[in-house]
């Protein structure tokens, strides 16, 4: 939307060409937001938001996973003995890897997102993950652009993917698309 209403700013081509954009960023924006713009007179300012008296909108600059395992030595012989003599398993980990390393499918399905995904274990995880998924694992994380991070799957939605990378990205591509600010 910032894109659209920065090039109505540049482009003084026609009237026309800025009421098209101004109408375009109203279907995007919630509220009558943009509606209150005339067209041809959008700048800068009220593109951040910061005149018009609406929030800036945040969007997501990454997601992060935590796997439900640690990540040394012991903790991964630890899981691969849950996970095979307990049946306990990892619904991250199930949809990123294989037995052995990750799989090509998770490869190609993350490449569709807009946003690098960062994944780490229980033991290796920022602190400010921890705290947003309220130390619990496994899990996917929003960061935004303001700095927060939000908890945007747990257990329960990633089980729902059913191993499949797929699913997970499009959840993902749907938080990305909501961007909540």
């Amino acid at each position: 939307v910032g894109a659209l209403l920065a090039h109505a700013t540049k482009s003084r081509s026609a009237e026309d060409h800025s009421s098209a954009l101004v109408a375009r960023a109203s279907e995007l924006l919630p509220g009558n937001h943009v509606s209150d713009l005339t067209p041809g007179r959008i700048d800068a300012s009220c593109v951040s938001g910061s005149l018009c008296g609406m929030p800036e909108q945040s969007s997501v600059v990454r997601f992060v996973g935590v796997y439900d395992a640690d990540g040394t030595v012991t903790g991964e012989l630890s899981y691969l003995f849950r996970r095979t003599f307990a049946g306990a398993h990892c619904a991250l980990c199930d949809i990123t890897h294989g037995r052995v390393r990750e799989r090509s499918q998770w490869r190609e399905a993350r490449a569709m997102l807009p946003v690098p995904f960062d994944a780490y274990h229980r033991n290796d995880q920022p602190a400010a993950v921890r705290v947003a998924a309220g130390d619990r694992a496994p899990i996917v994380v929003a960061e935004f652009t303001d700095g927060r991070m939000e908890l945007v799957l747990d257990e329960e939605a990633l089980q729902a993917c059913g191993g499949s990378p797929k699913q997970l990205v499009d959840q993902l591509l749907a938080v990305t698309s909501s961007d909540r600010g």
